[in-house]
């Protein structure tokens, strides 16, 4: 076979001292950005755009390795990759051990099991597909964040080093054998899949932005600029373009200059409820690029200067363990210290994550990337598999503890229904004052850890439309052949009274079917959703969820909606509830000139955050999850549609059911009420059947 092009002499990579001053100080700013957005994230909204800084850089650095000695055997692949593990996954390891300790002790139970998992997808550098799995996933969006989601970037780039090499062997082979260039065709291979993920971000970008965020297709482009950039630097010089390169002047200082101030205002003009990464990831991408292309000395006026000052390269150096150990410290250890952090508190845990970051890289990376014990390949991917399997362990003892407490909770939540206790749930509400004991948090039915997934069955048997909608999904509960046939409308705030309606199946001899979809209201007015297409679909599926009911022949329908979209085309909230009001009269018109008999039940109280992480955080003073009535029970815009309406349309308000004259409780006669920040636990809504009741009765809906 013969070669056409010669590979470049063999040589090490760069040592410590010959790395560039300016991409080490990009490193220190990449960082800086993401610690300013996650610990002053209203001072620093686009911060997280560190992340994409990082992205460039790693493509360009790897890929000039690369190119300095394409793969062209499957060892060279293995060194490659050994390589990489030597420098990454110690100190990754081991902060995920650490994390997964120190989550046991300071975090609240309800939080182990979902940190565990996550734990386990973090080592098997999959996290940015867990993550994206779960922003799809009502339940699971939910989740408070877990202290291991920094590693979504991690997984990222892992991906990319075993991914890529692969490509680049690939394409030095089919070089080689139909005998052109080889530089020239890796670089016109790269550039071809940078613009094919480039074009896929766009697109999924608009119409599923939280899987966009996180999955890896619509990432490569980001690590492919760099590598497109390290790959055309080498074409006409063999010279290792990640390695001391200074170009003086204004042109290279100038070009310098635009890419920083472009990563810089990204910074600040991007925020969360920008598309990303769609367009807007061009700025901080090509900013970085730009950066890095000017290759402008570290003298005059060019920012290499300020990025080459020792102080910044040395968080430069750190960066990646900063970035490792930033965010335990953020989510567990800040909160634990001050549970209210204040201005200084946070500049602590600024601080402490970057001499953290100092000591992982001095007694961590350093050791195992430089030295001798470990270079060997059956010994790095030996000890590789090792570490992985300790972190893996630890995190499925963590989730076989929290099953174990799951284990007992059925026939514990089965027992005390079946107990008439008129201190119970919702019946406390009713009874005399001092009548009943507080229930103290060991005795809570269920526990907070089981309350966290103490759903109605609709969840478990998936009987929702998720969005964009595409369908009509409905199944049937109570008694199959009931006189009374019921239909339950709405989106999650009408699933959680499912269990009540249940509870009520067999005395009223109920036959009950769901038409729920998460976040979408029954409603004719179109609202924002963070994707057209699921707006569309929302609309769609309320007008074909209406046709079915009233084609049904239900004897009853029950609906009831969260409304946690704002009207499209509103400037202020009032004008989005006027609006939306005017969308349920439109809506619900057609069941009253029917003469259909609807309940529409008020929205419940909307508390704001998890009730089971707050009581499993106060287990001793668990009147901080309660709050004011006032604030917790929304507006509920079809109250006014339906007085407006009348007729066969009535609303039914049950939140005496759920809260007192002034205050709202986090748990009631000894239930934990929610199940995360506004659902009701199936538990407590089964409570509330005797009361559902007693309001269908008093409205002539039932005998």
């Amino acid at each position: 076979m013969q070669v056409v092009e010669s590979a470049p002499p063999v040589r090490n990579e760069p040592s410590r001292a010959e790395l560039r001053a300016d991409i080490q100080g990009l490193r220190a700013l990449a960082v800086l950005l993401v610690l300013g957005f996650h610990i002053w994230g209203q001072w620093i909204p686009g911060g997280f755009i560190g992340v994409d800084v990082f992205f460039v850089i790693s493509g360009f650095l790897i890929t000039s390795h690369l190119m300095r000695r394409p793969p062209r055997s499957g060892r060279h692949l293995a060194e490659f990759w050994a390589r990489r593990i030597r420098r990454l996954m110690p100190a990754a390891l081991l902060a995920l051990a650490g994390t997964l300790v120190a989550s046991r002790l300071l975090a609240p139970e309800t939080q182990w099991l979902n940190t565990a998992h996550e734990a386990i997808a973090a080592t098997l550098y999959v996290e940015n597909w867990k993550l994206a799995f779960d922003s799809v996933d009502y339940l699971a969006a939910s989740n408070a964040p877990s202290p291991v989601q920094q590693f979504w970037s991690l997984s990222v780039e892992e991906q990319f080093y075993i991914v890529w090499p692969v490509l680049i062997l690939l394409i030095v082979i089919l070089a080689t054998r139909i005998r052109i260039p080889v530089r020239p065709a890796v670089f016109a291979g790269l550039t071809l899949i940078v613009l094919a993920s480039f074009v896929y971000s766009l697109r999924i970008s608009f119409s599923e932005p939280g899987w966009a965020y996180f999955v890896t297709p619509t990432r490569v482009w980001e690590l492919g600029v760099g590598a497109v950039l390290a790959v055309g630097l080498t074409i006409r010089s063999d010279r290792d373009p990640s390695a001391v390169v200074s170009r003086k002047g204004s042109g290279a200082a100038g070009l310098a200059w635009l890419g920083t101030m472009t990563v810089l205002v990204s910074a600040f003009v991007i925020d969360a409820d920008t598309p990303f990464p769609g367009w807007a990831a061009l700025f901080p991408v090509l900013g970085t690029a730009l950066i890095i292309a000017a290759r402008s000395s570290a003298s005059g006026l060019s920012p290499s200067r300020l990025l080459a000052w020792r102080p910044v390269a040395a968080i430069g150096d750190a960066s990646y363990s900063i970035y490792l150990w930033h965010w335990p410290i953020i989510i567990l250890l800040l909160p634990a210290i001050d549970p209210t952090p204040t201005q200084w508190s946070r500049s602590g845990a600024l601080v402490l994550s970057i001499l953290v970051g100092f000591a992982s890289k001095r007694y961590v990376e350093d050791v195992f990337r430089f030295g001798r014990g470990v270079s060997g390949l059956s010994s790095t991917f030996g000890l590789a598999a090792i570490g992985m399997t300790v972190v893996i362990g630890i995190a499925l003892l963590q989730i076989s503890e929290v099953r174990g407490m799951h284990s007992t909770a059925a026939p514990v939540i089965e027992n005390a229904l079946d107990d008439v206790d008129p201190c119970f749930g919702a019946a406390a509400l009713a009874a005399p004052d001092g009548a009943c004991v507080p229930v103290s948090y060991q005795d809570l039915v269920p526990t907070p850890v089981d309350a966290a997934v103490d759903w109605p069955d609709v969840y478990w048997d998936d009987c929702w439309e998720w969005p964009p909608f595409p369908g009509l999904k409905h199944c049937e509960y109570g008694r199959p052949d009931g006189a009374v046939s019921v239909a339950l409308l709405g989106n999650s705030h009408a699933g959680h009274w499912l269990p009540a309606l249940q509870e009520l199946a067999d005395p009223l001899d109920l036959r009950i079917t769901t038409f729920l979809a998460s976040e979408c209201t029954t409603n004719e007015q179109p609202v924002q959703f963070d994707a057209q297409l699921k707006a569309d679909g929302c609309l769609n599926w309320a007008e074909a969820a209406r046709s079915e009911v009233l084609a049904g022949d239900f004897d009853i329908v029950v609906i009831s909606n969260r409304n946690v979209h704002p009207a499209v085309g509103a400037d202020s909230e009032q004008e989005s509830m006027t609006l939306l009001a005017q969308g349920y009269r439109d809506y619900l018109e057609p069941f009253a000139n029917a003469g259909v008999p609807v309940v529409v039940i008020r929205d419940t109280p909307f508390p704001g955050t998890s009730i089971p992480d707050c009581l499993a955080s106060n287990r001793r003073d668990m009147d901080q999850c309660s709050g004011r009535r006032a604030q917790w029970v929304p507006f509920d815009p079809v109250v006014p549609a339906v007085t407006e309406l009348g007729g066969s349309v009535q609303v039914a308000d049950l939140n005496d059911s759920l809260c007192r004259e002034d205050e709202c409780f986090g748990t009631e006669g000894g239930v934990v009420v929610y199940f995360d920040d506004s659902h009701m636990t199936a538990t407590y809504a089964k409570t509330l059947a005797p009361e559902l009741d007693r309001v269908l009765v008093e409205r002539g809906i039932l005998p």
